[in-house]
């Protein structure tokens, strides 16, 4: 089986998941479809459209600023035969 990028996701950093998704609900025009808490990483995350917002401290948000983009795919074995 070959793997397939099902959906590519934008990053956005903020500290108000709350306000960040009234705004993105009404910029994109569709309704947040995804929330939920990543307790381990003190963080929340939600998706609207094409964006991914994770909110957070600071100090949380740190170690995962450097990644801009999150690719979903079918199958993540599929995906690891290609680097490995």
């Amino acid at each position: 089986m070959k793997f397939k990028v099902l959906q590519v996701l934008n990053r956005f950093y903020v500290q108000n998941i709350d306000q960040a998704i009234g705004f993105y609900e009404n910029l994109l025009g569709v309704k947040c479809r995804l929330r939920f808490q990543y307790k381990e990483a003190k963080l929340e995350l939600a998706q609207i459209g094409n964006i991914l917002i994770l909110a957070g401290s600071e100090e949380a948000l740190e170690p995962f600023k450097d990644t801009k983009a999150t690719f979903v795919v079918n199958s993540i074995e599929d995906l690891k035969k290609i680097f490995t």
